[in-house]
């Protein structure tokens, strides 16, 4: 075997550990959508949302989407992972993505309050752990749209049910503050 061979090889293998040791670390790994549930969730995006973000954004594909979708509104992808945060950013360079920002970080970090429409594609349990901070920090009108998991006590105002042999469901909320209890 070659040196570049080898280089290549070992390379290749980096990449891997790392996405597997941070999908271990965070319980999961970047997972893109199905070509039909990106397809719905391009049709089901409120065109009037001008600031989206698109938590554990993956390889991209999500953000870019949206990006090309609504060309007036600005995207923020945020993602944990390295390796596909910096996939994303090769990507979105060359397909010139002007309205597109892909940041590599915790979403738990970043604050939602300035977003009209968050979209994710997270597990069950992380949907459990980002809804309080869902709660806290958006704004009353403010959309979320969720490839396949749902939020806990949160009333969608639309679903799609795809059909694919997991029988995803694109899920659309609109977030309204609960009121403040009477004294």
């Amino acid at each position: 075997m070659s040196y570049l061979e080898t280089g290549i090889l070992l390379g290749v293998l980096i990449v891997c550990l790392h996405i597997l040791g941070t999908a271990i670390w965070y319980g999961i790994g970047p997972m893109p959508s199905s070509s039909l549930a990106r397809a719905t969730i391009r049709e089901m995006l409120p065109q009037e949302a001008k600031r989206i973000c698109v938590l554990g954004s993956g390889w991209g594909s999500l953000a870019m989407d949206a990006s090309q979708t609504i060309r007036d509104a600005h995207v923020t992808g945020i993602e944990i992972s390295f390796f596909p945060w910096l996939f994303s950013r090769l990507w979105s360079s060359l397909r010139r993505a002007d309205n597109l920002t892909l940041r590599w970080k915790n979403f738990h970090s970043v604050s939602l309050a300035e977003y009209d429409l968050i979209l994710c594609y997270i597990h069950r349990d992380g949907m459990k752990a980002l809804q309080p901070k869902l709660e806290a920090e958006l704004r009353d009108g403010a959309y979320l749209l969720s490839n396949t998991f749902a939020v806990y006590g949160w009333n969608p105002i639309r679903v799609e049910k795809l059909r694919d042999v997991w029988k995803t469901r694109v899920i659309l909320y609109r977030f309204k503050q609960a009121p403040a209890p009477n004294p």
